[in-house]
């Protein structure tokens, strides 16, 4: 059953991705929010916290790969918007 929960996750999380790659070929980040960023940060943080605390692999890696998500699209707006 764990095996569902994952590939759930990872694809709830992957849609983050086409976010990433619009941004990338447009060079236009002003519709993204750093407090839904945030917000992200936090709920994947207790929820790797809560995934530890009871050994349960799947949250723990699904909320990893949130939050490396979240850090490639933190990036590249910060990047688009200094440039």
């Amino acid at each position: 059953m764990e095996a569902v929960g994952f590939v759930g996750g990872a694809i709830s999380v992957s849609a983050g991705v086409p976010q990433i790659i619009k941004c990338l070929k447009t060079k236009q980040t002003k519709d993204l929010s750093y407090v839904t960023n945030c917000v992200s940060y936090i709920g994947s943080s207790i929820s790797i916290y809560y995934g530890v605390s009871i050994a349960h692999k799947a949250i723990i890696l699904i909320n990893v790969y949130s939050m490396v998500v979240n850090t490639i699209l933190l990036s590249v707006k910060l990047y688009i918007e200094n440039r």
